[in-house]
């Protein structure tokens, strides 16, 4: 018998801009692979598609309260936890406030991902 799941995707949220379509979306893992919070941009111009991990957890559906609300700010994907008292839990757990990733170094496969992008203006 064969378990499988972990490459299943359940869609979270998006956000649409003239150029370019956001979405996040979670994995429900089977033992001992890991839920991921994932990021997919779509050029609506050329229908090329980028996606990367935004966040990788044991537990199922912490990915799912994570990837709450996806803005398009500046070329950038901004990607924040969910407005509730879950999200707000799993975000204090793992010490978030966001995702941000550059859409341009995503297409070119050199995304990097930055968490809490606000976090030395706090200070």
């Amino acid at each position: 018998m064969e378990a499988g799941g972990e490459n299943l995707l359940f869609p979270l949220a998006s956000a649409k801009t003239r150029q370019y379509l956001a979405e996040t979306a979670s994995t429900m893992p089977t033992w001992p692979h890991k839920a991921r919070l994932s990021l997919t941009v779509t050029d609506r111009a050329s229908l090329a598609t980028a996606s990367c991990v935004l966040f990788e957890s044991k537990l199922g559906n912490e990915c799912g309260f994570l990837g709450g609300k996806v803005r398009i700010v500046d070329g950038n994907v901004i990607v924040s936890p969910k407005a509730s008292s879950w999200g707000s839990y799993y975000a204090k757990r793992n010490k978030l406030s966001s995702f941000t990733v550059a859409i341009d170094a995503l297409f070119q496969g050199k995304a990097t991902i930055i968490r809490n992008p606000h976090e030395a203006d706090e200070v």
